[in-house]
């Protein structure tokens, strides 16, 4: 099974928390690999950037957009719990969460909207592909790497010997 996208890992994330406990990274990771049976190879899937694993980026977009609608809280470095708010989203037993349902929540709107006020696109009209923003980056990126190699050879190649 490929790495699932950050929305849906958000309510496997939060179902997680249902013993009310405090949860380090660690665990939430190991949790997540479980529900989600990932191999140790798809948990090491790097982003193309090289620099940070897929499953991690995913896992902290997830945690973002569920810290910001008021469902989890971070207690400590790399340390959260369920709040109320989590608590009632859970006993509404939904099949799924998503950008489109956190958006009832205040405080998760209000984060949205901030990233439109500062000139950030806004991810939810890319959200149905499961993408996180550091995957955008990455993506135009390559292109670009794509692009620059293109035109550097065809400059090479209208170039006389000379050139060199």
């Amino acid at each position: 099974m490929p790495v699932p996208d950050f929305q849906s890992i958000m309510l496997p994330l939060l179902d997680c928390f249902k013993d009310r406990k405090e949860h380090s990274n660690d665990a939430i990771n190991e949790c997540l690999a479980r529900y989600f049976n990932l191999t140790n190879e798809e948990m090491s899937q790097l982003l193309p950037s090289g620099k940070q694993r897929v499953f991690g980026n995913r896992v902290a977009w997830a945690k973002t957009n569920l810290k910001q609608a008021g469902l989890i809280e971070s207690t400590g470095r790399g340390l959260y719990r369920i709040l109320p708010k989590g608590e009632a989203v859970l006993a509404e037993n939904p099949s799924s969460l998503s950008i489109k349902y956190l958006m009832k929540f205040p405080g998760f709107r209000n984060f949205r909207e901030g990233k439109v006020k500062t000139g950030q696109s806004d991810a939810g009209e890319n959200c149905n592909e499961g993408k996180t923003p550091q995957e955008y980056i990455d993506i135009g990126y390559e292109k670009i790497l794509h692009r620059l190699s293109d035109e550097l050879i065809e400059t090479i190649r209208k170039s006389s010997p000379y050139f060199f």
